[in-house]
């Protein structure tokens, strides 16, 4: 969806507001990022991170075009590579963190270090809103 979307992000950023169509993009990608989350199947995920595609279609052409409308001549290149070294490092910092959460999830598989509060929960959220002891 993004490759496709693209060029249509681009028209509505060149017809409307750079900045009313930069967030929208970003409140739908928050959107999207929270449901993403959420989700209870594959089909669900694949939609999710479709409409993902679309948000950042619309996003990146009208983030170029407002950095270019601000930067005239030596300083645009330097900017548009700051805001593309952002995106970047956000993908390069994301995915350790994912993985750090990945191999705490084995850690504590393996190690059962988290049965006291797997315990805990199951104990105080039974079903109906009532105790174990209730």
């Amino acid at each position: 969806t993004y490759a496709v979307l693209s060029p249509i992000g681009g028209y509505l950023a060149d017809r409307f507001s750079r900045r009313w169509v930069i967030g929208g993009s970003l409140f739908l990608w928050s959107l999207v990022t929270w449901w993403t989350g959420h989700v209870t199947s594959f089909h669900e995920l694949l939609a999710a991170r479709a409409i993902m595609g679309i948000s950042e279609a619309f996003y990146i052409p009208a983030a170029l075009a407002l950095i270019a409308d601000y930067h005239q001549g030596e300083t645009r290149s330097r900017a548009v590579g700051m805001h593309q070294m952002g995106i970047y490092i956000g993908v390069i910092i994301g995915g350790p963190m994912k993985l750090g959460a990945w191999i705490w999830g084995l850690v504590t598989a393996a190690t059962h270090v988290d049965e006291p509060v797997q315990v805990h929960v199951i104990h105080t959220n039974q079903p109906g809103g009532s105790t174990p002891d209730a």
